[in-house]
Parts: C-alpha cells; sequence; structure tokens
C-alpha cells in the first residue's frame, strides 16, 4: 500500500542501510589506508572476492544502489595514494585523477571497476 493507501506493484529491493553500514565497517577494517608497501594488484587479490559477493547479492536487483560502496571504495583507494606516493600528498583531485587513470589502464583489476564501469573519483 502507498503512503495514500492505493495498492502499487513497484518495488526496488535494494540493499538497505544496515548492510551498506557493514560493507563499509568491512572496507574500513582492511585498513587499506595503512598498507603503503601493497600495490593495487594486492588489494585487487583481497578485495576482490568480497566486493563480488556483495554485487552478487545485492546488486541482483538494483544495481546502482551498490555505487555508493563502490565510491566508498576508491575514496579509500584514494587515500592510500596519497600516503604511498609523495606527488599526491594533500592534493586529493590529484589523487582522484590518478586513480582514473589506473581504472583506465586496469579496467578489468577491481571488481566494481568491471561491473559497474570505471566511474572512479
Amino acid at each position: 500500500m502507498s503512503k495514500y493507501n492505493r495498492r502499487f506493484t513497484s518495488f526496488l529491493p535494494a540493499a538497505s542501510n544496515d548492510a551498506l553500514k557493514r560493507m563499509r565497517q568491512t572496507v574500513r577494517s582492511w585498513q587499506i589506508h595503512r598498507r603503503t608497501p601493497a600495490t593495487l594488484e594486492d588489494f585487487a587479490q583481497q578485495c576482490n572476492p568480497t566486493i563480488q559477493g556483495w554485487w552478487n547479492y545485492y546488486g541482483a536487483f538494483y544495481r546502482t544502489a551498490m555505487h555508493a560502496i563502490f565510491q566508498y571504495v576508491d575514496r579509500k583507494l584514494e587515500r592510500w595514494a596519497r600516503r604511498k606516493y609523495k606527488t599526491l600528498s594533500r592534493h586529493k583531485r590529484r589523487s582522484a585523477e590518478w586513480l582514473r587513470k589506473m581504472a583506465a589502464v586496469y579496467p578489468r583489476l577491481f571488481v566494481h571497476w568491471r561491473v559497474a564501469g570505471a566511474s572512479v573519483g
């Protein structure tokens, strides 16, 4: 029933706010920004199974609802790049551009770059 007490059939099954919060907590627990010796490939190997599982489960019906968590992962990767590379430190826009270039060069590296396109930044 709608808020006007009429029947309707539209329904968008998406990830709930609690599920999105748990996903962000999982990404936060990886502490990507603290692992400066690691490479993007290392993060891809670690993150891809989890992100693929989220995509398979929550992205089955309402795929655009997953873009928020994908952007969150990209922001964490930008923060990692700012700590790893001296030329990117203190430059948020430059680190976002660097990650966008990496997504263009290696579009199949991360699952969320493959399925949602390279909408980094």
